[in-house]
């Protein structure tokens, strides 16, 4: 009952300040992503945390019809939004892809404010983002456990938040819903941060352009260095360094044309047997069987799952068997 009472004050926002200052209180923890640069992810607090959830139950499926053919990232819809870059770019003759750099971080916060408080729909929400994110959040550098340096954290929406991707989101949709009214002629699909555009090749140009500078304007920057554009017909007017035969998009890999078909596959082979060092890790711990198949299952299995989901047979063929092998001899060993 005390849990109950508690998460229905925080639900409400009714707790006092110091309490409020806990809760929006987070240690940073500073990943180093794949291409050297750092990603900061902020854990909320476990009573953030469940408040959250109990708000994100309350207005997960008022939110669909916010988003509805735009933005596919809030309610676990990837495969959704592959299926449709797919139709898009069959129909439209060329895609590109879009990257905002640290965009959860970057995003005007009273953008997002201002989305969530426009939908009286999702009113369950309203007091514990007012709570969690009404307010500066205070970060702190501690040198051995001594707080060195605070400094007031005013953007974005903390990566790690059960809320982050409802809150990006919503911040993001009018520019979206904006973009696709004012440009009929192409396609915008956004998984949270991650923006595709289709458009004929001669317009697609124009229409990324247009993309970043709406995005921008939010105040995430586009990462020009990680746009991969697939034209087969090389009219787009992009270089011959962002133009690939087989790009990835949105996780899944889609080819230029039915000439580099075998790129597809060659990719989802790579990307399968990335779990190699997982399964030579469980191998060499005294492991029970079942707690091997857990392990699998939690990590190597859904990246398999995905590949299978989003590609043809064809493509995954090869990798599905590697993949069984590889299981097999785990579990038997």
């Amino acid at each position: 009952m005390e849990v109950a009472v508690l998460t229905a004050d925080i639900l409400n926002g009714n707790v006092s300040e110091q309490m409020a200052h806990r809760l929006r209180a987070t240690a940073l923890t500073i990943l180093r992503k794949p291409n050297g640069k750092y990603r900061p992810i902020g854990a909320e607090s476990v009573w953030a945390k469940l408040a959250s959830m109990v708000a994100f139950d309350r207005v997960v499926e008022a939110s669909r019809s916010i988003f509805a053919g735009v933005q596919f990232g809030v309610g676990g819809q990837i495969e959704l939004a592959i299926a449709r870059v797919r139709k898009d770019f069959e129909e439209k003759g060329s895609v590109a892809t879009l990257d905002g750099s640290n965009a959860y971080n970057a995003i005007s916060r009273q953008k997002v404010l201002e989305a969530l408080f426009g939908f009286e729909e999702l009113r369950p929400a309203w007091s514990v983002v007012q709570l969690l994110l009404g307010v500066p959040g205070v970060v702190g550098l501690y040198d051995g456990g001594r707080l060195v340096h605070a400094w007031a954290w005013t953007r974005g929406v903390r990566q790690g938040m059960v809320l982050g991707p409802l809150l990006f989101s919503l911040g993001t949709i009018a520019a979206l819903r904006r973009l696709q009214a004012e440009l009929p002629h192409a396609s915008f699909v956004a998984y949270l941060d991650d923006v595709t555009v289709a458009a004929a090749p001669e317009h697609l140009e124009a229409a990324c352009g247009a993309a970043a500078q709406a995005m921008e304007e939010l105040g995430i920057k586009n990462n020009a260095a990680k746009m991969e554009v697939l034209d087969p017909t090389c009219l787009s007017g992009f270089g011959d360094a962002r133009r690939l035969t087989c790009a990835r998009v949105l996780g899944a890999f889609v080819e230029c044309d039915a000439a580099h078909e075998a790129e597809v596959t060659e990719a989802v082979d790579k990307r399968a047997r990335e779990t190699e060092r997982l399964f030579r890790a469980i191998l060499e711990c005294p492991l029970a069987a079942r707690t091997r198949w857990r392990l699998l299952s939690a990590s190597a299995l859904p990246r398999l799952t995905f590949l299978l989901r989003n590609h043809a047979a064809k493509h995954t063929r090869g990798a599905a068997e590697w993949f069984d092998a590889r299981v097999t001899a785990v579990l038997s060993a």
